[in-house]
């Protein structure tokens, strides 16, 4: 039964998929979540947290609880399979092209990203157990802020402590405390997690945001939409999509920022704001705002709003929640 109820959620549309999922799996599917084409999971639990993502041609089968937190993303072309688990915390994300045996539990905690072309397996044997070669099933546990670059390699047993980095290509074997960089075949340390971190200031912020925004006029505005644009290199950009007008305007920590009376009506105005307890005067129907302190979004069909949080949530790592 099982297999057949995979197969009829692989072949259906998307807005079929949460509906089957619920009469057949009692799956818990929350708010906001989106299955791709030729997508499938079907475990013996299935619960799918709000605003999560699994994406085209991503299948899943395993007997256990299949749970993936909010916000949490598993990316196309992924194969999991097996006995146990799968449990996934808030924010993380499965790349692309994955391979994940499950027939141990595999827990991934909050704010965590397992490299496109990775593989995590919980069993181990691949030769004659009865003419004396080894096995191993063990459940694999990895913490929260955790990131293996692309084509890591977790072997069965291991644990995996919070805010380590594995560089591409390495082989795990054996556990990673906490705050470590790791790196090679098989992974030694090399580094301290504090290597890859600045400390931040509301003013380092200021200058972090800006250089998102310019990055996403380069790489969005100008490469992908083929737009031009206006930038005063300071706190505001200007420019035409479609049949609207736009113009994104940053809100720094401290001092003065941009104007807003002398902006025309007729524009659609994108607040991106690091300036706490900020709000946009009630002059502004509707606005669009980014909130880089409270780390927070709005519900929205702007076609150019959902693009900015997403690139920086691709290219920047940024996590978003919506606003209540």
């Amino acid at each position: 039964m099982k297999n057949i109820i995979f197969v009829i959620v692989f072949i259906c549309p998307p807005f079929l998929k949460k509906c089957i999922l619920r009469w057949f799996c009692r799956a818990t599917i929350g708010k906001g979540v989106r299955l791709g084409w030729f997508s499938s999971v079907v475990a013996g639990r299935v619960e799918i947290g709000d605003h999560s993502e699994i994406r085209s041609f991503t299948l899943m089968i395993c007997d256990g609880t299949f749970k993936l937190g909010a916000y949490s993303t598993i990316s196309n072309f992924t194969l999991l399979f097996g006995s146990s688990d799968l449990i996934m915390g808030k924010h993380s994300r499965i790349g692309s092209c994955c391979l994940i045996n499950v027939d141990e539990r595999l827990k991934i905690g909050d704010c965590s990203t397992v490299g496109h072309r990775s593989m995590i397996f919980t069993h181990g044997a691949f030769l004659p157990y009865t003419e004396g070669y080894w096995v191993k099933y063990e459940e694999v546990t990895i913490g929260n802020y955790v990131w293996i670059g692309a084509g890591g390699f977790v072997h069965p047993g291991v644990k995996i402590g919070d805010n380590v980095f594995i560089n591409s290509k390495s082989v795990v074997k054996e556990d990673i405390p906490s705050g470590r960089i790791i790196e090679g075949f098989p992974a030694k340390q090399v580094g301290s997690i504090e290597m890859l971190k600045r400390p931040m200031t509301p003013g380092r912020l200021d200058i972090v945001c800006w250089q998102m925004l310019k990055y996403f006029t380069e790489v969005i505005l100008r490469r992908k939409w083929r737009l031009e644009f206006s930038s005063d290199n300071t706190n505001r950009v200007d420019f035409d999509c479609g049949l609207h007008k736009y113009s994104i305007l940053f809100i720094p920590s401290d001092g003065q920022h941009p104007a807003i009376s002398g902006i025309d009506r007729s524009r659609r105005i994108i607040f991106m704001s690091n300036r706490n307890g900020w709000a946009a005067t009630p002059e502004i129907k509707k606005p669009m705002v980014i909130d880089m302190v409270l780390m927070q979004i709005q519900p929205c069909r702007d076609k150019v709003y959902n693009q900015l949080h997403h690139f920086m949530k691709r290219y920047y790592g940024v996590n978003f929640e919506y606003r209540d």
